[in-house]
């Protein structure tokens, strides 16, 4: 368990754990909750574009896969095949997008617990 000070309030806590899905949750401050964690999915993105390209895995809540405070999730995807581990499982949105950050394709992207998919992008 580990215990950190927060002040009063709702607060979005991004929880991780080796070998599994880190999940981002709403935290009260000044009250004890529980996070189950589990292995989550592997997605295989492939690419068959000869450039790499930027994208960004977005959950149905809005929030990019593998968020920090530098990336903002964004990712580069080289030609070939991309290995993404331990996501938690649910519904995506792959955003492709330009030197803007403009979208400019959308995949949409299911993960389920232990399971591998793949998808063109």
């Amino acid at each position: 368990m580990v215990k950190r000070p927060l002040s009063p309030g709702t607060h979005p806590v991004t929880v991780a754990a080796s070998n599994d899905a880190p999940q981002t949750i709403s935290l009260s401050s000044s009250s004890q909750q529980t996070v189950r964690f589990s292995p989550g999915g592997t997605i295989l993105l492939h690419s068959r574009d000869t450039a790499t390209r930027r994208i960004r895995l977005v959950d149905a809540s809005g929030t990019a896969f593998g968020m920090n405070p530098f990336s903002q999730g964004i990712m580069s995807l080289s030609p070939g095949t991309m290995t993404l581990t331990n996501v938690a499982a649910g519904h995506y949105r792959l955003e492709v997008l330009d030197n803007n950050d403009k979208v400019t394709k959308t995949v949409e992207i299911d993960v389920a617990d232990g399971q591998q998919k793949d998808y063109d992008v």
